[in-house]
């Protein structure tokens, strides 16, 4: 039993090395990719601003007012695949009337709060977060599918980089430069702050009235989960008057031409940074322990048993014959004279295995 014992901690100590080379190189990139849908309670995100000049079309004056963004995230599943995620978006912009966050309402709102919503649907990469541009997947923004999704859009990378991305802006319905900035702290985590600056683009405001659109847009991203922890927008919206987007096309209301239809800065609310960033803290524990932890157990055990399994064989290899240890002369040899030739008979357990002495 004791001789079939070593061979066992030499088979388990080299399959738990095997195991943790398999889990690190194999297992740990194929399964650490973004979830096909997010949790409910973190797919709300919510940002709000003070102040917002806004162009009251009603009175036909600019006025002051505070704004929410209201943008629902929700991953279609069975869209989706091992490889490609598809997330459906859904975002309102309102103004509110008594200083508290009136959630998504309707055009019929009596209270006139609602300034604007869209909706879009992405399907994206699950490791590199970069579109997947695939008419299957049925990729729209307001129901067009006309355009065509780049780059990043509601996360970014497992492992993000320290570099440039293109990031997708739904309003303008294209893909921008966004440049690493920073690294900074933020709640509790520490994350890359990447800056996007979009000017004077032509975009529709309201869906429908030709205007000039400028963002300046600032996320922090934690980097290992590619988790948007927070997010800001620094935008205005100017109207052209003209019957479309080309700065060369039929000027058909002047009166309208260069009023501002909103501007202010948009920023994640305290609640949503905390969400997102618990959204990041409740995927690290699962990346790091694909990534590490079982790989570094799977290794000490490994070198564990085959450390036991070593000394086992060396054990055995200096105890073949009781006599050695004792200081007393070998058996004769059967070349030897008074050679007993049966005392070759019993080899002992060091006769079949003697790797530390031979």
């Amino acid at each position: 039993m004791r001789r079939f014992g070593k061979y066992l901690l030499l088979f388990f100590g080299v399959f738990f090395l095997v195991f943790s080379a398999v889990v690190k190189f194999v297992v740990a990139p194929a399964a650490v990719k973004a979830p096909l849908s997010i949790p409910a309670k973190y797919s709300k995100v919510i940002a709000s601003g003070n102040g917002f000049n806004y162009f009251d079309a009603s009175t036909g004056h600019n006025v002051k007012i505070n704004v929410w963004i209201t943008r629902t995230i929700i991953g279609d599943v069975a869209a989706g695949n091992s490889k490609v995620a598809v997330y459906d978006e859904s975002l309102c912009l309102t103004r509110d009337t008594d200083g508290s966050h009136p959630g998504c309402v309707d055009k019929f709102d009596p209270q006139h709060r609602l300034i604007t919503n869209s909706t879009d649907r992405v399907a994206f990469d699950r490791k590199s977060g970069a579109a997947v541009d695939d008419p299957k997947y049925g990729a729209n923004v307001d129901g067009n599918r006309n355009i065509t999704h780049q780059g990043l859009s509601y996360k970014f990378p497992i492992d993000t980089k320290k570099q440039q991305y293109l990031y997708f802006d739904t309003v303008v319905g294209k893909a921008f430069p966004m440049k690493y900035a920073d690294t900074e702290k933020l709640a509790g985590l520490t994350v890359y702050r990447f800056v996007q600056n979009m000017v004077n683009q032509p975009a529709y405001t309201n869906n429908t009235f030709p205007s000039t659109y400028t963002n300046l847009r600032t996320v922090w991203v934690e980097p290992t989960a590619g988790v948007i922890v927070k997010g800001q927008e620094q935008l205005k919206q100017v109207l052209t008057g003209r019957e479309a987007l080309g700065p060369t096309s039929k000027l058909v209301e002047p009166g309208l031409a260069g009023i501002v239809a909103l501007e202010g800065t948009l920023t994640f609310t305290l609640d949503t940074v905390r969400l997102q960033a618990q959204l990041a803290k409740d995927n690290l524990p699962k990346i790091h322990l694909v990534r590490l932890w079982l790989p570094l157990i799977a290794v000490i055990l490994g070198l564990l048993l085959l450390g036991a399994a070593v000394l086992l064989f060396r054990a055995q290899g200096r105890g073949r014959d009781p006599r050695h240890a004792a200081g007393e002369p070998p058996p004769p040899s059967d070349s030897e004279p008074g050679a007993d030739p049966e005392s070759d008979t019993d080899a002992g357990p060091g006769r079949l295995f003697e790797p530390a002495d031979s």
